[in-house]
């Protein structure tokens, strides 16, 4: 793991600005394990063992509601666990709250497919299937309970002696650790990895008490695939396209696992050797966004960005655009590989830590806003300069197309939230403004600038638009 510490979840439990209470957020941090060759196959025993009581969960499931019509929860499922543990004394020696984790997995499973089926996805919704050994990497506790962590090594029923933790890793965990009610340690998984397995803490950690030694300044930040980020100071972190730069030993991967027969240890081989590959690509991207988004909450005190939605730029199209379907993968691909989500998440559970502001924006027109006369300046996409044109004090202003954009989106945040919520409101998608009343996440609201009209754009351009030569974006 070339990545230690990975945030999936941030659980803030106080306010940012509640002085009253220390408050506090819980982080998910992943640590190397260095397990024996006794341990290495006491770990992979038990983990197989959770993957059969899965997929026996699932099936008893199943065959639940095709006879009788009615489903089961965890909790009934658990009953049948007591029985099955004192009839077979290999479950009996593994520990129950590792099975009852199992069963949690499954639960979280349907509940899931049941919020998408009620949503309307239909074939989408994700029936939980059951899992092969290659789809199944791990296991975990239902609670930090009856395993014991000295800072150095873990201990648990089922496993012979304490496994080693990376000390390196260790380092990064707070000391000491507690569990039950009132401690700090929260959960713990085992995940088998590409080269070895790992554990991941949930830990509660506390927030910082102020900003000492850190910047108190405001930044607006224009994500792209042209360039990473263009933030309103004029500076520009460019792209690095980790999956475009290993695009060629990716495909020669591909092309090896699609010729080796299925089932065949040559094409087991081949596969994990396409899937080192991508955990390189995806190790890349982490690196950068990380370094970024500590950069943003270090520098400054407010941080404003767009709140966009991925989705939604997948296949996206202009009004009166005919795109052929491999420029608009290529879209796709270099949106996905920048990951804009990843930088917001990053970037909120570090504001919260440091105290810093994080604001979304409503992403809308924000590229062709002018910053200086605020009316809209519509650009192609080969447009990389903005220019103002409205006449007045301002005519013949240029600045990059990015940073111009950044610095809208920085007006924008401070226009509408003078006194901003903390970060930990930008957790669950919410911005208040001066009014208190919240929306949808956005700070800009969904009206033109300016109190303007909506952007019209001149109805004798659809013939000049086009995309650039290699179907890149240059937003």
């Amino acid at each position: 793991m070339n990545a230690p510490v990975r945030i999936d979840e941030v659980v803030p439990k106080a306010r940012a600005n509640d002085t009253a209470a220390p408050a506090t957020m819980v982080l998910t941090v992943a640590v190397r394990l260095q397990p024996t060759r006794q341990q290495h196959r006491d770990l992979e025993r038990v983990s197989e063992q959770q993957r059969i009581l899965y997929n026996a969960a699932l099936e008893e499931r199943i065959e639940c509601y095709r006879k009788t019509g009615k489903t089961l929860n965890d909790i009934a499922q658990s009953k049948s666990l007591t029985i099955i543990r004192a009839d077979d004394p290999a479950f009996a020696g593994v520990q129950r709250r590792i099975q009852r984790a199992t069963l949690i997995r499954l639960q979280r499973a349907f509940q899931a497919f049941f919020r998408r089926a009620k949503a309307g996805a239909g074939a989408q919704s994700g029936f939980p299937r059951f899992k092969g050994r290659e789809h199944w990497d791990g296991f975990g506790f239902d609670a930090p309970l009856q395993i014991a962590f000295d800072g150095r090594r873990l201990r648990f029923a089922g496993v012979h002696g304490g496994i080693r933790v990376s000390r390196h890793d260790a380092s990064r965990l707070p000391q000491p650790l507690v569990a039950g009610a009132g401690g700090n340690w929260k959960g713990i998984h085992f995940k088998r990895t590409r080269t070895g397995w790992a554990a991941t803490f949930q830990v509660e950690v506390p927030i910082a008490a102020g900003r000492g030694g850190m910047g108190r300044g405001a930044v607006g930040v224009d994500w792209g695939t042209s360039v990473l980020a263009a933030l309103s100071t004029g500076q520009i972190e460019d792209n690095p396209r980790p999956r475009e730069a290993a695009s060629r030993e990716l495909r020669r991967r591909e092309r090896k696992l699609a010729r080796a027969q299925r089932g065949s240890k040559r094409r087991m081989k081949a596969r994990r050797r396409k899937q080192a590959v991508e955990a390189a690509i995806a190790n890349r991207r982490r690196n950068r966004l990380d370094k970024l988004s500590k950069m943003l909450v270090t520098n400054y005190r407010t941080v404003a960005i767009e709140d966009i939605a991925v989705k939604n730029m997948m296949g996206a199209e202009r009004p009166g655009e005919d795109l052929p379907e491999h420029v608009k993968r290529r879209r796709n691909r270099e949106a996905l590989d920048a990951a804009p989500y990843k930088l917001r998440q990053m970037l909120a559970y570090k504001a919260t830590l440091n105290r810093a502001d994080l604001i979304l924006v409503d992403p809308k027109n924000t590229t062709h806003e002018c910053f200086w006369c605020g009316l809209p300046h519509f650009k192609e996409l080969a447009d990389a300069e903005h220019v103002c044109t409205t006449p007045g004090l301002y005519f013949g202003k240029r600045a990059p197309r990015k940073v111009n954009a950044a610095r809208v989106i920085l007006k924008r945040a401070l226009a509408s939230a003078p006194a901003p919520e903390r970060a930990s409101k930008a957790l669950s998608g919410i911005a208040k403004g001066p009014d208190d009343t919240a929306g949808r996440g956005r700070a800009g609201g969904g009206k033109p600038p300016n109190g303007g009209s909506a952007l019209r754009r001149p109805g004798n351009t659809s013939g000049r638009r086009k995309a650039a030569a290699d179907g890149s974006r240059s937003g």
